[in-house]
């Protein structure tokens, strides 16, 4: 099949049919006009609004998440701001229903409403200039796209949404730090259709720097402005730069896929394959057979929001490997999971378990001004040998403190060492009171009894993203 006549069929696939229009008219209309009635006792309250991709009219077929704005006057206090969403939310939903969340301040969530997974959020209703809270941005969004796109540009978004919803580069929280339904919008409004941004990307050329409303007078400038080889200026705010929240990986992940998809196009890009997770004990006999060194870190969580529990999970993870580094370990890669509710599991692949006993140490010029202190100190014979000089250099060999990734990690996190890493507060507190359990390899495989773990820990263990898995 070429391309043009895939993109036609998958087009036709995910853009909404008639009945799916008429389905969110019938359940969320009702939901937007009940949320209007309660809002028009409070007189903080302004309107009452649908956004997102719902009211842009760029969602994909099957799609249940929606996005409802209470939009309050400038001058409200944000405890105010809370507390009458919180309320509003419950008088429609019930108190049972509704779940709150946190980002820049607190949203209520209704799980599943008729099918359907609602938001209501709160923001200030004010100019684009002078913006009280990141979500005041939304409405601002919202007519953007719609003041700029017509049907086809919709379609055009849809196709890049849904291709990077199949290579698992989509959304913009810190888990996944890839790309927004925004940000996807603007590169089709930028490019003017799906291959256009494809191609674009594929060529591997950076920077990508997108400003529609040329509000740079050099674009050139723009990577150093905002620290970043991928800035898509915000076109309701000069100041801020859509694409930051992709990181470097998702971005050459992005890169990679397109150029594949262009060379080898198949639907298998813009669907999730829902592999079957593996049983424990045929991973066990898998890591048993290849002999690689992974480690896994099974650690309790605190009650958090998702963005700042992932963050301080990143940030752990990051303390954990650089650690594992300046001993010398040589860490392949890692990653981390969690189920968000009760713990999480840290994956560390090795390159070996274990190091040499001895290890060949560099000290000080013979020129410096420490080399004479270098000999005094190690000149009793307080090394294992040495110290000697190579070329202009005093080396010696010393015996490791450690040698084994499995005993260090346990010492690190005990509570004679786990005060003074830098972990975060929370992480830190919880772990005090409930030390993490290491599993070395094959012992890990026993951790995938949660079915989400089993994929995640197969997928690192093969180690290719799920686009090239399926492609080849």
């Amino acid at each position: 099949m070429d391309i043009d006549t895939l993109l036609r069929e998958i087009k036709q696939e995910i853009k909404p049919k008639p009945e799916d229009y008429e389905k969110v008219k019938s359940i969320i209309e009702p939901v937007i006009d009940n949320i209007r009635k309660f809002s028009s006792k409070y007189s903080e309250v302004s309107e009452v609004s649908l956004q997102g991709s719902l009211a842009k009219d760029t969602w994909i077929r099957g799609e249940t998440d929606v996005d409802i704005f209470i939009l309050f006057k400038p001058e409200t206090e944000r405890d105010i701001l809370t507390s009458l969403t919180r309320k509003i939310a419950h008088k429609v939903f019930g108190v049972k229903r509704c779940k709150e969340r946190f980002a820049e301040h607190p949203y209520i969530t209704i799980e599943d409403f008729r099918g359907f997974r609602i938001d209501i959020v709160p923001c200030y209703k004010v100019p684009a200039g002078n913006l009280l809270s990141p979500t005041d941005r939304t409405p601002h969004h919202t007519r953007f796209i719609k003041e700029h796109f017509d049907e086809q540009l919709k379609d055009e978004a849809r196709l890049l949404k849904k291709f990077t919803k199949g290579i698992d580069v989509y959304g913009a929280e810190i888990k996944k730090e890839g790309f927004s339904g925004f940000l996807c919008e603007l590169l089709v409004l930028a490019y003017r259709s799906f291959m256009n941004v494809l191609e674009r990307f594929s060529s591997g050329q950076l920077p990508i720097i997108v400003d529609l409303l040329k509000y740079y007078e050099d674009p050139s400038i723009l990577p150093e402005v905002f620290k970043s080889q991928f800035v898509v200026v915000d076109p309701v705010d000069r100041r801020r730069n859509v694409a930051a929240a992709v990181s470097p990986t998702r971005l050459s992940e992005f890169i990679a896929a397109s150029q594949t998809f262009l060379t080898k196009p198949s639907k298998l890009f813009f669907y999730v394959t829902p592999f079957k997770p593996k049983k424990p004990e045929i991973l066990f006999k898998e890591l048993e057979r290849n002999q690689r060194s992974i480690v896994g870190i099974m650690a309790l969580i605190p009650v958090l929001p998702p963005d700042i529990l992932w963050g301080e999970l990143k940030k752990a993870l990051r303390i954990i490997v650089n650690r594992l580094k300046l001993e010398g370990f040589k860490v392949v890669k890692s990653s981390v999971w969690s189920d968000e509710r009760e713990y999480s599991i840290f994956l560390i692949e090795l390159e070996s378990r274990y190091l040499s006993r001895y290890v060949k140490r560099r000290g000080p010029p013979v020129t410096s001004s420490h080399s004479l202190k270098f000999a005094q100190l190690y000149g009793p014979g307080s090394a294992i040998s040495g110290p000697w000089i190579e070329n202009n250099r005093w080396f010696i060999l010393a015996e490791r403190k450690w040698v084994d990734s499995v005993k260090f990690l346990e010492y690190l996190l005990s509570s004679a060492c786990i005060e003074n890493l830098g972990l975060p507060a929370d992480l830190l507190s919880l772990w005090k009171s409930s030390q993490p359990q290491i599993f070395p390899s094959p012992e890990v495989a026993s951790l995938a009894v949660n079915e989400n773990f089993s994929r995640f820990l197969d997928f690192f263990v093969d180690g290719r993203p799920r686009w090239l898995r399926i492609s080849f």
